[in-house]
Protein backbone atom coordinates (compact mmCIF):
# COMPACT_ATOMS: atom_id res chain seq x y z
CA UNK A 1 0.00 0.00 0.00
CA UNK A 2 1.26 3.77 -0.26
CA UNK A 3 -0.18 6.54 1.48
CA UNK A 4 -0.14 10.20 0.14
CA UNK A 5 0.01 12.88 2.80
CA UNK A 6 1.06 16.70 2.59
CA UNK A 7 4.20 18.52 4.00
CA UNK A 8 6.37 21.40 4.24
CA UNK A 9 8.99 19.31 2.13
CA UNK A 10 8.86 16.37 0.24
CA UNK A 11 10.50 13.04 1.82
CA UNK A 12 9.71 8.75 1.35
CA UNK A 13 9.70 6.70 4.20
CA UNK A 14 8.76 3.65 1.96
CA UNK A 15 4.92 3.77 2.49
CA UNK A 16 4.66 6.69 3.11
CA UNK A 17 5.08 9.81 1.10
CA UNK A 18 5.29 12.99 2.22
CA UNK A 19 4.59 16.06 -0.70
CA UNK A 20 4.67 19.69 -0.44
CA UNK A 21 1.41 21.61 -0.82
CA UNK A 22 3.28 23.65 -3.48
CA UNK A 23 3.76 20.59 -6.05
CA UNK A 24 1.80 21.13 -9.02
CA UNK A 25 1.47 17.08 -10.19
CA UNK A 26 3.42 14.26 -8.82
CA UNK A 27 4.69 11.28 -10.91
CA UNK A 28 3.30 7.93 -9.28
CA UNK A 29 4.03 6.13 -12.07
CA UNK A 30 7.12 4.29 -10.09
CA UNK A 31 5.06 3.45 -7.05
CA UNK A 32 2.39 2.12 -8.87
CA UNK A 33 4.45 -0.58 -10.96
CA UNK A 34 6.40 -1.27 -7.88
CA UNK A 35 2.95 -2.23 -6.22
CA UNK A 36 1.47 -4.30 -9.56
CA UNK A 37 4.71 -5.88 -9.84
CA UNK A 38 5.15 -6.78 -6.75
CA UNK A 39 1.22 -8.41 -5.94
CA UNK A 40 2.22 -10.68 -9.40
CA UNK A 41 3.11 -14.08 -8.45
CA UNK A 42 6.34 -14.58 -9.37
CA UNK A 43 5.91 -18.57 -10.61
CA UNK A 44 4.02 -19.70 -12.99
CA UNK A 45 2.43 -23.09 -12.49
CA UNK A 46 0.90 -25.90 -15.38
CA UNK A 47 -2.24 -27.49 -15.10
CA UNK A 48 -0.67 -30.42 -16.66
CA UNK A 49 -3.72 -32.59 -15.28
CA UNK A 50 -6.56 -29.98 -17.09
CA UNK A 51 -5.58 -31.12 -20.22
CA UNK A 52 -7.03 -33.93 -22.03
CA UNK A 53 -3.79 -35.55 -23.36
CA UNK A 54 -1.19 -34.16 -20.54
CA UNK A 55 2.47 -34.15 -21.81
CA UNK A 56 3.47 -34.34 -18.53
CA UNK A 57 4.76 -38.13 -17.16
CA UNK A 58 2.11 -38.70 -14.22
CA UNK A 59 4.21 -41.32 -12.88
CA UNK A 60 6.58 -38.79 -12.15
CA UNK A 61 3.91 -36.37 -10.80
CA UNK A 62 2.54 -39.09 -8.36
CA UNK A 63 5.88 -39.68 -7.02
CA UNK A 64 6.91 -35.58 -6.51
CA UNK A 65 2.89 -35.85 -4.45
CA UNK A 66 4.21 -38.56 -2.20
CA UNK A 67 7.38 -37.00 -1.52
CA UNK A 68 5.70 -33.55 -1.17
CA UNK A 69 3.24 -34.42 1.21
CA UNK A 70 5.76 -37.11 3.41
CA UNK A 71 7.99 -33.65 3.53
CA UNK A 72 5.68 -31.73 4.92
CA UNK A 73 3.86 -34.12 7.47
CA UNK A 74 7.50 -34.58 9.16
CA UNK A 75 8.25 -30.77 8.99
CA UNK A 76 5.30 -30.32 11.17
CA UNK A 77 6.31 -33.24 13.69
CA UNK A 78 9.65 -31.99 13.43
CA UNK A 79 8.64 -28.73 14.81
CA UNK A 80 5.72 -29.82 17.24
CA UNK A 81 9.00 -31.76 18.77
CA UNK A 82 10.95 -28.85 19.24
CA UNK A 83 8.65 -27.17 21.22
CA UNK A 84 7.43 -30.06 23.29
CA UNK A 85 11.12 -30.26 24.46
Amino acid sequence: SLLLNYDDTYRDEGEVIYIPRSLPSFDLSKSLYDIISLSIPAVRTYACTKQENPPCDQEVLNKLQRLNTKTSQASIWDSLRKNIK
